[in-house]
């Protein structure tokens, strides 16, 4: 299992934030798409990826010692019934809201027959997974400071304020 944990960084450990970085947990299972989510992110002023892990459980046990700011994690449940991939989504969103109470929550899928499910089970953005660069970072930023649900379908964004 490849779990990388940025901690260089011990403000990010221990809760304390005082330069105001936006930390930022990746959860992809497969490792090359975590690896791009955080070089995407890397090199963004006010962005710190402090954690990569391959699944919600790991995220979990790591936020006993790490405290992100804002959780991105892709939900493609690999069922066929919409209803299935609800209730698999709803598996993966509410413990992580119970771990990360103040965390945002940012769902990357390509499903947007789970877009209302998401926003009702608390999330904070929803991107599909062709965001570039700039949109993901702007997405980190509204999310960690307005609460607002994005939703990316090509190059532009629906804002709901939640």
């Amino acid at each position: 299992m490849d779990i990388a944990v940025h901690s260089h960084l011990s403000d990010s450990i221990h809760g304390d934030n005082h330069d105001n970085t936006i930390r930022v947990m990746l959860i992809e299972s497969r490792q090359a798409m975590r690896e791009g989510l955080r070089q995407m992110l890397e090199g963004e002023n006010g962005i710190e990826v402090i954690a990569e892990v391959p699944d919600s459980h790991t995220a979990i046990n790591q936020m006993k010692t790490l405290t992100p700011d804002t959780i991105i994690v892709d939900i493609e449940p690999e069922v066929d019934h919409t209803s299935e991939k609800v209730e698999r989504l709803k598996k993966v969103i509410r413990p992580l809201k119970k771990a990360a109470e103040q965390a945002s929550i940012i769902v990357l899928s390509d499903d947007h027959a789970l877009l209302a499910p998401a926003i009702a089970s608390g999330i904070s953005g929803y991107l599909t997974k062709s965001v570039n660069r700039d949109e993901l970072a702007a997405a980190v930023r509204i999310t960690n400071l307005w609460r607002l649900v994005l939703f990316s379908n090509q190059r532009s964004f629906a804002l709901v304020k939640i």
